[in-house]
Protein backbone atom coordinates (compact mmCIF):
# COMPACT_ATOMS: atom_id res chain seq x y z
CA UNK A 1 0.00 0.00 0.00
CA UNK A 2 1.36 3.44 -0.93
CA UNK A 3 1.25 5.96 1.87
CA UNK A 4 2.12 9.60 2.23
CA UNK A 5 3.97 10.67 5.33
CA UNK A 6 2.85 13.98 6.80
CA UNK A 7 5.15 15.77 9.23
CA UNK A 8 3.64 17.87 12.00
CA UNK A 9 5.92 20.13 13.99
CA UNK A 10 3.43 21.70 16.36
CA UNK A 11 -0.14 21.66 17.56
CA UNK A 12 -1.60 25.00 18.55
CA UNK A 13 -4.47 24.84 20.98
CA UNK A 14 -6.99 27.61 21.32
CA UNK A 15 -5.50 31.06 20.79
CA UNK A 16 -1.91 29.71 20.58
CA UNK A 17 -1.17 29.56 24.30
CA UNK A 18 -0.19 25.88 24.14
CA UNK A 19 2.16 24.09 21.77
CA UNK A 20 2.90 20.35 21.78
CA UNK A 21 5.15 18.49 19.37
CA UNK A 22 3.35 15.47 17.96
CA UNK A 23 5.69 13.81 15.46
CA UNK A 24 4.25 12.46 12.21
CA UNK A 25 1.21 10.77 10.79
CA UNK A 26 0.51 8.50 7.84
CA UNK A 27 -2.26 8.99 5.30
CA UNK A 28 -3.22 6.46 2.59
CA UNK A 29 -2.22 7.75 -0.86
CA UNK A 30 -5.85 7.80 -2.06
CA UNK A 31 -6.84 10.15 0.73
CA UNK A 32 -3.70 12.20 0.15
CA UNK A 33 -4.65 12.66 -3.52
CA UNK A 34 -8.15 13.80 -2.60
CA UNK A 35 -6.78 16.26 -0.03
CA UNK A 36 -4.18 17.57 -2.48
CA UNK A 37 -6.80 18.05 -5.23
CA UNK A 38 -8.74 20.26 -2.83
CA UNK A 39 -5.60 22.15 -1.72
CA UNK A 40 -5.95 20.52 1.70
CA UNK A 41 -2.56 18.82 1.80
CA UNK A 42 -1.02 21.15 4.35
CA UNK A 43 -0.14 18.88 7.32
CA UNK A 44 -1.15 21.63 9.75
CA UNK A 45 -4.78 21.55 8.58
CA UNK A 46 -5.83 18.08 9.71
CA UNK A 47 -4.67 15.62 12.33
CA UNK A 48 -6.58 13.60 14.91
CA UNK A 49 -4.84 15.14 17.89
CA UNK A 50 -5.40 18.67 16.57
CA UNK A 51 -9.07 17.99 15.87
CA UNK A 52 -9.53 16.40 19.31
CA UNK A 53 -7.82 19.36 21.02
CA UNK A 54 -9.91 21.87 19.08
CA UNK A 55 -13.13 20.01 19.88
CA UNK A 56 -12.26 19.77 23.57
CA UNK A 57 -11.40 23.46 23.81
CA UNK A 58 -14.58 24.48 21.96
CA UNK A 59 -16.68 22.37 24.33
CA UNK A 60 -15.14 24.17 27.31
CA UNK A 61 -16.50 27.69 26.95
CA UNK A 62 -14.85 28.79 30.21
CA UNK A 63 -11.45 27.75 28.87
CA UNK A 64 -11.97 29.51 25.54
CA UNK A 65 -13.18 32.69 27.26
CA UNK A 66 -10.27 32.56 29.71
CA UNK A 67 -7.67 32.17 27.01
CA UNK A 68 -9.25 34.94 24.93
CA UNK A 69 -9.19 37.22 27.99
CA UNK A 70 -5.52 36.41 28.72
CA UNK A 71 -4.53 37.07 25.10
CA UNK A 72 -6.42 40.40 25.12
CA UNK A 73 -4.75 41.43 28.40
CA UNK A 74 -1.30 40.58 27.08
CA UNK A 75 -2.00 42.30 23.76
CA UNK A 76 -2.96 45.50 25.63
CA UNK A 77 0.34 45.36 27.56
CA UNK A 78 2.15 45.15 24.21
CA UNK A 79 0.13 48.07 22.82
CA UNK A 80 0.96 50.15 25.92
CA UNK A 81 4.68 49.50 25.38
CA UNK A 82 4.46 50.37 21.69
CA UNK A 83 2.57 53.60 22.45
CA UNK A 84 5.17 54.44 25.12
CA UNK A 85 7.95 53.91 22.57
CA UNK A 86 5.95 55.97 20.04
CA UNK A 87 6.05 53.15 17.48
CA UNK A 88 3.57 52.53 14.70
CA UNK A 89 1.66 49.26 15.04
CA UNK A 90 -1.46 47.60 13.76
CA UNK A 91 -4.39 47.38 16.18
CA UNK A 92 -4.46 43.58 16.03
CA UNK A 93 -7.32 41.62 17.56
CA UNK A 94 -5.33 38.40 17.23
CA UNK A 95 -2.55 36.63 19.13
CA UNK A 96 0.27 38.80 17.80
CA UNK A 97 1.47 42.38 17.53
CA UNK A 98 2.76 43.86 14.29
CA UNK A 99 5.03 46.85 14.76
CA UNK A 100 7.26 49.16 12.78
CA UNK A 101 10.74 48.90 14.27
CA UNK A 102 12.53 51.45 12.08
CA UNK A 103 15.45 49.06 11.55
CA UNK A 104 15.96 46.19 9.12
CA UNK A 105 14.20 43.05 10.33
CA UNK A 106 17.37 40.95 10.39
CA UNK A 107 19.09 43.53 12.59
CA UNK A 108 16.10 43.76 14.96
CA UNK A 109 15.75 39.96 15.18
CA UNK A 110 19.50 39.57 15.87
CA UNK A 111 19.40 42.22 18.61
CA UNK A 112 16.45 40.47 20.27
CA UNK A 113 18.19 37.11 19.97
CA UNK A 114 21.11 38.64 21.86
CA UNK A 115 18.61 39.16 24.69
CA UNK A 116 17.27 35.58 24.49
CA UNK A 117 14.12 36.58 22.57
CA UNK A 118 13.32 34.91 19.26
CA UNK A 119 10.95 36.26 16.63
CA UNK A 120 10.11 34.67 13.31
CA UNK A 121 10.82 35.90 9.81
CA UNK A 122 8.93 38.85 8.45
CA UNK A 123 5.68 38.08 6.62
CA UNK A 124 5.20 41.54 5.21
CA UNK A 125 6.73 43.40 2.28
CA UNK A 126 8.25 45.99 4.61
CA UNK A 127 11.62 45.04 6.03
CA UNK A 128 11.26 47.42 8.97
CA UNK A 129 8.26 45.74 10.58
CA UNK A 130 8.13 42.77 12.97
CA UNK A 131 5.41 40.32 13.96
CA UNK A 132 5.67 39.14 17.56
CA UNK A 133 3.45 36.31 18.76
CA UNK A 134 1.75 36.67 22.12
CA UNK A 135 2.80 33.86 24.43
CA UNK A 136 2.54 33.26 28.15
CA UNK A 137 2.70 36.28 30.49
CA UNK A 138 6.25 35.62 31.82
CA UNK A 139 7.54 35.14 28.25
CA UNK A 140 5.79 38.31 27.10
CA UNK A 141 7.28 40.32 29.97
CA UNK A 142 10.80 39.24 28.98
CA UNK A 143 10.11 39.92 25.30
CA UNK A 144 8.72 43.39 26.05
CA UNK A 145 11.83 44.17 28.11
CA UNK A 146 14.02 43.08 25.20
CA UNK A 147 12.01 45.13 22.67
CA UNK A 148 12.19 48.19 24.95
CA UNK A 149 15.95 47.74 25.37
CA UNK A 150 16.63 47.26 21.66
CA UNK A 151 14.38 50.06 20.41
CA UNK A 152 15.18 52.57 23.18
CA UNK A 153 18.88 52.54 22.34
CA UNK A 154 20.01 54.18 19.19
Amino acid sequence: MNILRIIWDALHSTKSLFVAAIGYGLVPSGIAKVLKAQALDNPHLFNRLGVAAALASLQDSNYVAGVARKVAEERELWFALLRDLKLKFTPSRSNFVFLETGVPHAEFAAALLGQHTVIGPIFHASDRWARISIGLPPENALAREAVRSVLSTG
